[in-house]
């Protein structure tokens, strides 16, 4: 697998079974210049994003140690909206993703980071949403081309 393959695998590996954290892989193609290859961006509940930069394998003992502690590394004024765009889990998001990571971009604030990202269960609600902010997170199924500037803008 890829390098970023391997690293979710290490770190679920990490966490072990039943814990509250997801790991998922992610796509930012629409704002390259804050991700590379190998960074984690880890999302909390109540807490701003934050980034860690260029993990390598041998660092996910103390990343996984870190996230069970919450001791952040770089924290993010940035917004996050990511849709499950995972075609090899389900049809439904491999279709629903890339329309409206597309539309979103289109229609978005330039603040606003726009992500596909891998599996995040409940394909039946096709297009998931995902927004992350300093201010907290919101998930979102069923929702389609029409909601979008409604979601995004959190008016529902």
């Amino acid at each position: 697998g890829t390098r970023s393959e391997n690293l979710v695998k290490a770190i679920s590996g990490g966490l072990g079974k039943g814990s509250p954290v997801k790991v998922s892989l992610a796509s930012f193609e629409y704002n390259t210049d804050l991700l590379t290859e190998g960074d984690v961006l880890v999302f909390e509940n109540d807490k701003a994003p934050y980034l860690k930069k260029d993990v390598q394998e041998g660092d996910v003992d103390s990343l996984v140690a870190g996230l069970s502690s919450g001791t952040p590394s770089t924290a993010l004024d940035s917004s996050f909206l990511m849709v499950c765009a995972h075609s090899k889990r389900d049809g439904r998001c491999g279709y629903c993703g890339p329309v409206l990571t597309d539309l979103a971009h289109q229609q978005a604030d330039p603040n606003l980071i726009i992500g596909k990202i891998s599996h995040v269960g409940g394909h039946m609600y096709a297009g998931n949403v995902l927004l992350y902010d300093k201010s907290g997170h919101d998930w979102f199924g069923y929702v389609t081309p029409e909601l979008l500037p409604s979601v995004m803008a959190r008016k529902w």
